[in-house]
């Protein structure tokens, strides 16, 4: 037993005698070979590039550890937040709101453009008008009736570019709806969780641009409306001027401007040193005679012409009274027989009522005129006498 358990550490101890016996045997050299010499199969160590025979230790490869890195060791992306999508999202509709907000200025410039031209062209039109009366012509002239037309054309256009104003300023006050919706619902994002210090950041930037936006809105709707007020104004002026400008192509003479603007003076700001205005301000010491007629016109003759002084003495009286009034008496005669009589009244009325209306082509408003008739023993033919009120 003692020898079948020793018999493995004695094999063990025989091969490697052998093994050592192998390597350190020195190679064998035939008999033809002088023992200084080299063979063919065996070089000597020095012609194979090794200086000695000694073995060289290979080097050794430091270690060097490598740990797994999951998705979860990576830096945190903060633009993938929710937060941040919703920035995305109402900075897209900022962009949409800006686009919008350009191309309405630019419409807005346009139009205004465009009624400068026009505005242009109707006074030129007018101006060449009213020298041609000045300096005298004939009633009815047909030059000056083409051109009073083509003046009313430019009006027409006027009023035109007042209802494209008013399009745009329904779609700048949709835009300025939905620029302030979107200022609140950047105010509400603030309290949406899963947020980081950066998506703040960037919210708060978002609503200074947003607050900006809607500011530049607001002040596009108040220039807008402001305009269209302001054309609304001028067209409704212009219209009365270009009445009592064609009355005057009618007959041949230069009147000014409508009565009508006149009609509505406020004398609130005028100047201190007027003494016209200073009566307008105070009504207690303007006061008129109502029972002395302002202007009195007698038709004892065909084609009386009347229109300029009825115009010059109702624009004195509502220089001075802006709130003053006007009745219009048709005065007939009351001399020769019935039938002359009743002649001579309906003359009377005919002639008021063509008074009435040249007053009405100059501008003064239908309310501010009263027609009436009478009889006068003093009348030798048909009159009209118009007394302030």
């Amino acid at each position: 037993m003692l020898i079948l358990r020793l018999l493995p550490a004695l094999v063990l101890a025989a091969a490697v005698t052998a093994c050592t016996s192998v390597q350190s045997a020195p190679p064998s050299a035939s008999a033809s070979t002088p023992p200084g010499s080299a063979t063919a199969d065996r070089q000597p160590l020095g012609s194979m590039g090794y200086k000695d025979s000694a073995p060289v230790a290979a080097a050794k490869t430091p270690f060097v550890y490598k740990a797994k890195v999951s998705a979860s060791d990576t830096p945190y992306d903060y633009k993938e937040t929710i937060v941040s999508r919703k920035i995305t999202q109402l900075r897209a509709d900022k962009d949409k709101i800006e686009n919008f907000y350009s191309t309405y200025e630019t419409r807005l410039k346009d139009l205004q453009s465009k009624a400068e031209a026009t505005s242009r062209d109707y006074y030129s039109t007018t101006a060449t008008i009213n020298a041609r009366l000045q300096g005298g012509t004939t009633p009815g002239n047909p030059i000056l009736v083409e051109q009073s037309q083509a003046a009313q054309q430019k009006l027409e256009s006027i009023a035109g570019d007042i209802s494209t104003l008013s399009v745009l300023s329904n779609d700048i006050s949709s835009n300025a709806s939905v620029a302030s919706y979107l200022l609140e619902a950047v105010r509400a994002t603030y309290g949406l969780s899963g947020a980081v210090d950066e998506d703040h950041v960037a919210l708060t930037k978002l609503e200074d641009e947003v607050n900006r936006l809607v500011v530049q809105i607001d002040r596009q709707l108040t220039d807008v409306n402001n305009d269209i007020n302001r054309r609304t104004s001028y067209l409704s002026t212009e219209r009365r001027n270009l009445q009592t400008l064609t009355l005057a192509i009618a007959n041949g003479e230069l009147y000014g401007q409508s009565l009508a603007n006149r009609a509505f003076f406020s004398p609130a700001n005028a100047f201190a040193g007027d003494p016209d205005m200073v009566a307008m301000r105070n009504p207690q010491q303007a006061s008129f005679n109502p029972t002395k007629p302002l202007v009195v016109v007698r038709f004892d003759r065909p084609g009386v012409e009347y229109e300029q002084a009825v115009y010059l003495a109702a624009s004195e009286a509502l220089q001075r009274y802006p709130n003053v009034s006007f009745e219009v008496v048709a005065v007939a005669p009351t001399n020769g027989n019935p039938a002359q009589s009743s002649l001579a009244k309906t003359d009377a009325e005919n002639d008021a009522q063509n008074v009435v209306r040249s007053m009405t082509q100059m501008g003064i408003p239908g309310n501010r005129l009263k027609l009436s008739q009478t009889r006068s023993p003093q009348a030798r033919s048909p009159e009209v006498h118009i007394f302030l009120r």
